[in-house]
């Protein structure tokens, strides 16, 4: 199966329903053969992109009211579901946690007010500083 016929299958199941949902259409569509493809989609709050990198599924966001500039949303979940009294190897456990999209997207569904505060056009310049440093964190202690 191609990486584009593997995304649109995910797309499909875990993610059409709930883009419909919210609002969110489909702008971008883009296949590789050898890399991966990917789905974007926004409404008047938010961008997600969908991708398949080489067989890893994942989902990010943007701001709607900026340029383009995606983060994953386990990072976004990081950021929401913050483990301040935790440090060290077990912080690092929970930055570093892979989440599967069918619950990325279940977060992305329960959270999507907050998600979309975040990235408001209020807000997003502090956001995008969060989620640096939590990146930064995240990869690098």
């Amino acid at each position: 199966m191609e990486f584009k016929d593997q995304l649109e299958e995910k797309y499909n199941e875990y993610l059409a329903d709930v883009a419909r949902d919210l609002d969110l259409s489909i702008y971008e569509k883009y296949n590789t053969i050898n890399h991966g493809a990917l789905i974007k989609l926004e409404n008047s709050q938010i961008r997600l992109q969908l991708t398949n990198d080489r067989g890893l599924i994942s989902l990010e966001v943007s701001s709607a009211h900026a340029e383009e500039d995606f983060y994953d949303l386990e990072l976004i979940f990081a950021l929401l579901n913050p483990e301040k009294s935790l440090v060290g190897l077990k912080r690092k456990q929970i930055l570093n946690n892979r989440v599967n999209l069918e619950n990325q997207v279940l977060f992305l569904q329960a959270k999507y007010q907050e998600i979309a505060s975040l990235f408001s056009d209020s807000k997003y310049r502090i956001t995008k500083q969060r989620l640096s440093k939590l990146g930064e964190e995240r990869f690098f202690g």
